[in-house]
């Protein structure tokens, strides 16, 4: 199932000179996708974080070392 079942939709991924290799930006690319076309509520992921990898089929992958940043953001959530 495709996750865009509305009109086109475009994203900017500016600043041009900033390097975009990789599949560093798949995440978060598809998270903004998920708020625009109201699939997940904008106001409910500003409390979120996303650690992970999106597959070829787009679920999502666990990764190495989450643990740490996961601390960061509990931390963040306390004060």
């Amino acid at each position: 199932m495709s996750i865009l079942n509305g009109p086109a939709r475009s994203m900017s991924l500016a600043p041009a000179d900033l390097a975009k290799e990789g599949a560093h930006f798949d995440l978060p690319i598809a998270v903004g996708l998920m708020a625009v076309s109201r699939q997940a509520e904008a106001g409910d992921l500003d409390q979120c974080e996303f650690l992970g990898e999106l597959s070829l089929t787009g679920r999502l992958r666990s990764i190495k070392g989450a643990l740490p940043p996961s601390f960061g953001g509990v931390m963040l959530a306390d004060d």
